[in-house]
């Protein structure tokens, strides 16, 4: 599966399985943007899965799914 050009939103990617996955499919070379409501534990997540993967396409966005507002 080529997934080289594709952008992957992760929920959950700053930590446990969520972060797995998003470093599995950075080595893959997509463009990855893990989903999180912490921005400190986002800014950490992003430089760890950049540093494990080296694809510098990765990116946060900060949203809390758990809110409907």
């Amino acid at each position: 599966m080529d997934i080289k050009d594709k952008t992957i939103l992760i929920t959950g990617g700053s930590s446990g399985i969520g972060k797995a996955t998003a470093i599995g499919l950075a080595k893959l070379d997509a463009h990855v943007i893990i989903a999180t409501s912490d921005e400190r534990s986002a800014q950490s997540a992003v430089a760890v899965i950049k540093q494990q993967s080296n694809n510098q396409k990765v990116d946060y966005l900060l949203m809390d799914l758990a809110s409907q507002a």
